[in-house]
């Protein structure tokens, strides 16, 4: 039997990361929205809400053994952005796992960011369920950590929060980039992102490269991009690297190249050799739609 363990992990980093890619491409469009009025605006959870993807993965020769979903709504005076992934066909049959992170996110500076108030991660396999829950406790400066297993809560601990640094978890950090909170992007451009660091304080940031139209040329040459995307792939399409943390992969390099279309959606990603599973790719399966109620 496969240990699909590590190749859910990998699926939900693919997810989290195709949208933080995306919303390094702001077009002129968005520098002409910009330069309005902050009251002529619509504030980030307006802009964003009832955005919805869903995307496909496979592994080896294996097509659609899992599939994944991200969202935002609003509820209450909060917004709830789902990451939801879980195994389909062969792989439901090997092991039948589902996982969710759910973000609980508040509008601050007068709508213009979204800050994390908590950060759930939820993962069922079979009938065995693991959760995590970070919070951000403002007030006294820092950030709790609880961990449940079997339904028993097994480690709890705190950080603190270091003056100036805003620890957007990874469904944040996507509405916060497209919205310009961390600056616009051009071509050649590249990023780190801050999220939430490791128990022992240390920083876990997201490095974000977007590619040239000569890097672009050089890289998209992959029969697996080309089967879905044409021969040549249009120039509409463009390309980005994102590099995480090896241990979130389960990778040697914790490399990923990304690709996305000329609407700005991410369309396609592979995290490059997963353990056991070498690389596993990710594709658009569902155009951006409306949710209105939470996942």
């Amino acid at each position: 039997m496969v240990n699909l363990k590590n190749y859910i992990r990998t699926l939900n980093v693919i997810v989290i990361a195709l949208f933080i890619v995306s919303l390094s491409w702001t077009t002129a469009s968005f520098a002409e929205e910009t330069t309005k009025k902050s009251s002529d605006r619509l504030s980030i959870g307006e802009k964003f809400q009832g955005e919805s993807l869903s995307f496909q993965v496979s592994f080896w020769i294996l097509d659609n053994v899992a599939t994944a979903t991200i969202s935002v709504v609003k509820t209450g005076d909060f917004y709830v952005a789902t990451l939801k992934a879980k195994t389909s066909g062969l792989a439901w049959w090997l092991t039948n796992r589902e996982d969710k992170y759910i973000s609980v996110l508040q509008e601050v500076d007068g709508g213009n960011r979204f800050r994390t108030v908590s950060f759930e991660e939820w993962w069922k396999i079979g009938s065995k369920v693991r959760r995590n829950l970070t919070e951000m406790r403002y007030p006294d400066g820092k950030v709790k950590v609880r961990k449940w297993r079997k339904g028993r809560n097994v480690e709890q601990y705190s950080m603190k929060i270091k003056d100036g640094v805003a620890y957007d978890d990874p469904l944040c950090a996507f509405y916060n980039f497209r919205y310009g909170v961390y600056g616009i992007s051009v071509e050649g451009a590249s990023f780190s992102i801050p999220t939430f660091p490791k128990k022992d304080e240390v920083a876990s940031d997201i490095l974000l490269s977007i590619l040239t139209e000569d890097e672009f040329d050089k890289r998209i040459k992959s029969k697996h991009i080309k089967k879905h995307f044409g021969n040549p792939v249009s120039k509409e399409y463009y390309m980005a690297d994102v590099k995480l943390d090896k241990d979130i992969l389960g990778s040697k390099s914790g490399l990923m190249e990304i690709l996305f279309n000329e609407k700005l959606v991410p369309v396609w990603a592979v995290a490059k050799d997963v353990a056991l599973f070498g690389d596993v790719k990710g594709i658009l399966i569902e155009e951006p739609a409306k949710v209105t109620s939470n996942p």
